[in-house]
Parts: C-alpha cells; structure tokens; sequence
C-alpha cells in the first residue's frame, strides 16, 4: 500500500494513511459522509495538500495566534481543529462565530482553542466590539487567569480588506499570527481520487467530476457524494449535470476574485489613496467606490 495515498477500513470507521505518521479517520456510517468532511482537507499528494500538513503539524507545537484563509468550504474549521490536536493542550477546542464572542466562550476555552470564525462578514462596529473582548482576554492571560490559543479564519484575505478600508488594520493584526492559505479544491484536481476515496466511482462519473469547478469546494463535494452515491457506488448517472451555466459562473467568480485583489493590491501601494489609486487603475473615483461596494460590473 501507498504510504501516501492509501486508505484501511475497521468496521464503521475508513482511515486513509497519507504520510508516515498522519492517520486521518473519515467517520462514516454506512454510506453517511460526515458534513465536516473530517480530515478530507488532508489527503491528497497535490503540493497543496502536502504543504497544507507539513505547515499545521510544524506550527501546532508553537502557535499562539493563528489565521487560516481560504474559500467557502475548502475545510478551516478542520484545519483549526488538527492545530488544536497536535498542540496537545488539556482544554477544549471552542467554536464560536466571530460575532458573538462572549467571556463565557473564552472561559470555556481555558488552556484550550478558540476558534473565531466568519471575521469577513463583520461591521466595523462589530470589529471594534471583538477587539475589545480580545483585549479582555489577552488582560486575563497576563493575569495568569487562563491561557488560551486563538485561530481565526475567514473567507478571502484580510489584508485585502484592509486595504479596500473594510477591515480595520489593528484587528488584522491582532488575529494575524501564523498564517495559513487552505488551498481550493480546484487547485488540487489531482487529489479528487483520494478524496472520493470512501466510495468506488465508475470512470464516467470521475469524468464528470474533473469537469466540474467546484466553487463550493470539500464542502460542495462531500454533500454531492452523500446524496448521490448509492450503496458504496458512484455511477455517470448518479453525478448531478453540471452545466455550462454552472461552470460559466464559476469563471466569473474567479475573474471577480482577480479584480478585487487588484483592486485591494492597488489601494494597499497608494497608502488608502482613492484618487491615486483610481488614476493608477485608469478609472474614475465613482468606478472605483462601485467596486469596492461589490459592484465590479
């Protein structure tokens, strides 16, 4: 068996074995494919995916802060939860929207992780709300009162926000830490075999699911196995249609990603300056303010 492809099933529980010293358990029972996809964000030989677990297992021993970047679906929450495990600390792993961070969920993370997610989609108000909480917290861990880790993850990058002036640069520099980018499954395509691993797919149906974009990433991926897969098998007709809409979307996507971080790279050498980074882009400044409200268009 292939040290870094192969995969042993013990009743309920499928283990794939992707590297000397990594066992990753998919927990299944019968043909229900866990909504977290857990440990799938680890498989594969793709460079993503190898690089992906040589960074967490190096820094889970270390880390204090952390900020995992990636798109909807790629697999943080999971990536944050194999930091906690590695760093082999007494406490709880605590998940709580980046929103709602209360004391009582840092207490519940005492000599644990907390685990902030959603940081894209909060209000400048809202940000000056969670940098207050974290600046508690950090007072109670200088009082010795507790010690916690802290990841946090959002979709897209940071710094780009900054720059557009939707995010405020302390905050980003306060949940920066280490950081790690969790690869798109689009950019691991040579990982789809490991990752369907859990069923046996005809070669028409694995045709079918190369084509695809996959915009909804792991998550888009599990959620299609769980449905479509009958009795252990993945058959041509048992894959959704995808159609030339679906994938036409998908390219527009990533050319609005492309924008946006040209945009936000822009802003970020002009220092903030609109007027300057409108005439940098060869736009007007009304141009430039629709973009950056979302309308690239």
């Amino acid at each position: 068996m292939n040290a870094s492809q192969g995969g042993i099933s013990f009743g309920w529980c499928h283990l794939f074995v992707i590297t000397d010293g990594w066992w990753l358990p998919i927990s299944r029972l019968g043909m229900w494919i866990d909504s977290e996809f857990e440990g799938l964000v680890f498989v594969g030989a793709s460079e993503g995916a190898v690089r992906l677990r040589v960074q967490v297992s190096r820094m889970a021993p270390y880390y204090r802060t952390a900020l995992v970047m990636g798109e909807v679906g790629v697999g943080k929450r999971e990536v944050a939860r194999e930091l906690h495990r590695l760093s082999l600390v007494d406490g709880d792993f605590v998940c709580c929207p980046a929103g709602e961070l209360t004391d009582e969920m840092v207490d519940r993370a005492r000599m644990g992780t907390l685990y902030l997610y959603g940081l894209e989609a909060l209000g400048m108000e809202e940000q000056d709300g969670l940098m207050g909480r974290l600046e508690r917290m950090d007072r109670m861990m200088r009082a010795r009162e507790t010690e916690v880790r802290l990841v946090c993850s959002a979709d897209g990058e940071l710094k780009g926000m900054v720059a557009a002036g939707r995010m405020r640069q302390y905050l980003c520099v306060r949940i920066s830490g280490m950081e790690i980018r969790v690869p798109a499954l689009r950019e691991r395509m040579e990982d789809l075999s490991a990752l369907v691993g859990m069923v046996r797919v005809s070669d028409g149906a694995m045709e079918k699911l190369r084509g695809h974009g996959w915009p909804g990433n792991l998550a888009e991926l599990t959620e299609m196995l769980r449905v479509s897969a009958r009795n252990g098998v993945l058959r041509e007709e048992d894959v959704p249609e995808f159609t030339v809409v679906e994938r036409a979307q998908t390219a527009i996507l990533r050319l609005d990603e492309v924008m946006r971080q040209h945009v936000a790279d822009v802003l970020e050498r002009c220092s903030g300056n609109k007027l300057k980074a409108s005439e940098l882009l060869g736009i007007s400044r009304s141009t430039l303010y629709r973009m950056l409200d979302g309308g690239l268009a």
